[in-house]
């Protein structure tokens, strides 16, 4: 699971899902999986369940607390707990992203659920960018000078909102 270097300055993370690991990923453990995220992502703001698939939810829950969460919970209900989850927890970040997609591509694969369209991706830019104004401030140190750019809510929109400075 090293990262080979490919030229001068650039690299690849070279990580395949072994055989063994891929084998004991059975279509009902991925089920189950499936299930214990659509418990723990199971919010309003979210896609509703029905509507879920690849593109416009799973991939966006890779590599967060919960899709772990999830994992962890199918494992010791599968009893993969060593097998998998821990196998999974001891990976360095470079792998553990491609093994988190290589899974959720095995649901896709396995049927358990559907891959959609990547024209489903939210796009999550706010719709009145007029709320917001970006500030820029200098800070000047002994040598040097930061400068900071924030965006933040117009006075109009934070008295609208009832907030105060």
């Amino acid at each position: 699971m090293p990262i080979v270097k490919t030229g001068r300055n650039s690299f690849e993370f070279n990580y395949k899902l072994p055989k063994r690991k891929r084998n004991l990923i059975t279509k009902e453990f991925l089920q189950t999986f499936k299930q214990e995220l659509d418990n723990i992502f199971n919010k309003d703001e979210y896609v509703p369940i029905e509507k879920r698939n690849y593109w416009n939810t799973y991939q966006l829950l890779e590599s967060t607390g919960g899709f772990y969460e999830a994992l962890k919970s199918a494992c010791i209900k599968h009893n993969l707990t060593k097998a998998i989850y821990k196998y999974s927890s001891k990976m360095p970040w470079y792998d553990s992203d491609i093994f988190d997609d290589e899974l959720l591509l095995l649901m896709v694969e396995r049927g358990v659920i559907e891959e959609g369209s990547v024209d489903e991706i939210n796009d999550y830019s706010y719709e009145n960018d007029k709320d917001f104004e970006l500030v820029t401030t200098e800070e000047k140190l002994k040598d040097c000078t930061i400068i900071h750019k924030n965006w933040v809510l117009t006075k109009e929109r934070r008295e609208k909102l009832g907030i105060r400075d």
